[in-house]
C-alpha cells in the first residue's frame, strides 16, 4: 500500500508540477538553451500550453525564428520535451527533443552557404523532428524559385557513432524523395543516399572534404 501511494503521488507531482511554472520562466529556459546551441533567436507569442499526454511537454504556438533581424521561420506548433530526470529541478531542466509542425522556412542563397558549418562541427544533440512544413527557397529579391515540402525531417548528433545525422522525407518539383545524410566531421567524410520515387532512381555519394 505504501509503495502504491508513493508511486501515485510521484506520478501526480511529475505530471502536474509544470503547471506551477511561470510562462516567462519556461520561455527563458528554452530561449537560453536555443541561443547557446543554435545560431538564431527565438520569439514566443503568448500562446503556451502544458500537456501531459503522451508524455509531459510544453507546446508553443506561433513561434518565430530570427537571424540577424531577418525572420527565417514561422512555426505554428513547437513542442519541447524536457529531461525527465531533472524535471523536478526547474533550474536544471534541459531540452531533450523538439517537435516542429506546420512551419514555413525561408532559405536564401547566403543561408545555403553558411549551412556548410553542418560539415565542420557537431550539430544539435537534441533530436529535432520537423513535420508537415515547407521550405521556401528565395533569391536576393525575395522571390520564391522553389518549394520543398517536408513530410518529416529528423536531425541530431549521434553520440554513439559520433556523427551528424539528417533524414528527410519530402517532395520537390512534384516528386517525392528520401534523403539520408551521415557526416563524420572528425574525419571530414560524408555520405548520403537520395531516392527519387517517381523516377525510380537512387543516388549514392561519398564525399571527402578534408582538403
Amino acid at each position: 500500500i505504501i509503495t502504491i501511494i508513493i508511486i501515485f503521488f510521484s506520478s501526480f507531482i511529475y505530471l502536474f508540477t509544470s503547471l506551477f511554472f511561470k510562462d516567462s520562466f519556461v520561455k527563458e529556459i528554452i530561449k537560453n538553451q536555443y541561443d547557446d546551441e543554435f545560431n538564431f533567436n527565438i520569439e514566443f507569442s503568448d500562446k503556451l500550453y502544458y500537456s501531459i499526454f503522451p508524455v509531459p511537454h510544453f507546446n508553443f504556438k506561433d513561434v518565430k525564428l530570427i537571424v540577424e533581424e531577418k525572420e527565417i521561420a514561422e512555426i505554428k506548433s513547437l513542442k519541447v520535451y524536457l529531461t525527465f530526470s531533472k524535471f523536478f529541478h526547474k533550474n536544471k531542466m534541459n531540452i531533450q527533443k523538439i517537435f516542429v509542425k506546420d512551419a514555413k522556412f525561408n532559405l536564401y542563397k547566403e543561408d545555403i552557404k553558411s549551412s556548410i558549418n553542418f560539415f565542420n562541427k557537431k550539430i544539435n544533440e537534441k533530436k529535432i523532428v520537423i513535420s508537415n512544413s515547407k521550405i521556401f527557397l528565395k533569391n536576393e529579391k525575395d522571390d520564391i524559385y522553389s518549394i520543398i515540402s517536408l513530410n518529416k525531417s529528423k536531425s541530431f548528433y549521434d553520440s554513439l557513432e559520433l556523427i551528424n545525422k539528417l533524414d528527410v522525407n519530402g517532395e520537390i518539383f512534384n516528386n517525392s524523395f528520401k534523403f539520408d545524410l551521415r557526416n563524420n566531421f572528425f574525419e571530414k567524410k560524408s555520405e548520403f543516399d537520395l531516392v527519387l520515387n517517381k523516377l525510380n532512381k537512387k543516388f549514392i555519394n561519398q564525399l571527402n572534404f578534408s582538403n
